[in-house]
């Protein structure tokens, strides 16, 4: 049989790259060896570590002809649905039609611990029909706002999971600018980020004055219902936010270290946090859930750079990565 004949066996499918995968490579002689054979289709799960079900259904279409290739499954709640919608009408025509997009329901506890709702069978119905709300989303979304009459020209920061706007005041005792933070446009993004609105907001109302941390003063915070939210910050300007493709120097990581020391430990061990309900405390399920996800990352890092670490670090890496009641 060649690449380009109809599958010999178009019932029979096939999981690639099963469980914890460190190198995604192994997918592409997988399904080589799965088009050989005559298989119909190829089925890709996902993971938050190196299974990204948009990377590997490009991968899997750039080297095959024939056969069928799935997500298997991804979920609508950790993409924007103009997201996945992008990423399915890709893979559907960059791989002549062979594409099929499958979605699931996930891990509760991952969500748990990522802030974001859990998924419900109707939140897989309503899928369905988010390419109707992704065009309204794009008509409704724009990028952040530049001051009306600035006198210094400043770059916004992105919009990730919201909407900004800068703020120019006039009159006695307030400040020249202020950062507006506000929720998505689109309802259906709203509500799935309504737990990370939480998070933010109440950090600043909760905790932001408990801690050493370096955050803009918040001027005002409001918490509604389905995502509903209301920031006015310190406008940081010229400060610029990190980026995650360009990286950061040495000295840029360090002052993020010390300042991630500064909020974790003036409230280190402090029993009264567990009295603030919006924070959560990981149950058992969401413990073994994080040690799933924990030790990948910690032997990815280890297999990428330890290198540049000592013996006594290397060890330290080895002993936290490892999964609990283990020897």
């Amino acid at each position: 049989m060649t690449t380009t004949d109809i599958p010999e066996f178009p019932e029979l499918g096939f999981y690639a790259l099963a469980g914890h995968a460190p190198d995604p490579r192994e997918l592409l002689q997988e399904i080589r060896y799965g088009e050989q054979l005559g298989l119909g289709a190829v089925f890709l799960s996902e993971r938050f570590d190196t299974k990204d079900a948009g990377v590997l259904a490009g991968a899997a279409a750039a080297i095959s002809e024939s056969i069928g290739i799935g997500t298997a499954a991804t979920n609508p709640q950790t993409r924007h649905p103009m997201v996945t919608a992008t990423m399915a009408t890709t893979a559907h025509r960059l791989s002549g039609g062979r594409y099929a997009l499958g979605l699931g329901r996930g891990f509760d506890a991952l969500f748990d611990l990522m802030g974001l709702p859990r998924v419900s069978s109707a939140r897989l119905d309503d899928t369905s029909g988010f390419s109707a709300r992704c065009s309204a989303a794009t008509r409704q979304s724009a990028t952040m706002a530049p001051p009306a009459r600035s006198r210094t020209c400043v770059a916004p920061p992105t919009e990730q999971i919201g909407t900004c706007h800068r703020l120019e005041l006039t009159g006695d005792g307030v400040p020249e600018r202020l950062v507006a933070k506000l929720p998505a446009a689109d309802t259906g993004m709203r509500a799935m980020l309504a737990g990370a609105y939480r998070g933010e907001v109440r950090f600043y109302t909760d905790l932001a004055a408990t801690v050493s941390v370096r955050a803009p003063r918040c001027h005002f915070a409001a918490l509604g219902d389905d995502g509903n939210f209301t920031l006015l910050l310190e406008d940081l300007a010229p400060a610029r936010q990190g980026d995650q493709i360009r990286g950061c120097t040495p000295a840029e990581a360090l002052d993020a270290v010390r300042n991630l020391a500064d909020l974790h430990a003036p409230r280190w061990n402090d029993a009264d946090l567990l009295g603030l309900e919006w924070l959560g405390r990981p149950d058992e399920a969401q413990a073994r859930m994080l040690s799933e996800l924990y030790g990948p990352a910690v032997d990815t890092f280890v297999a990428d750079l330890g290198d540049l670490l000592d013996d006594s670090d290397s060890d330290t890496c080895a002993h936290v990565s490892m999964p609990p009641n283990s020897g």
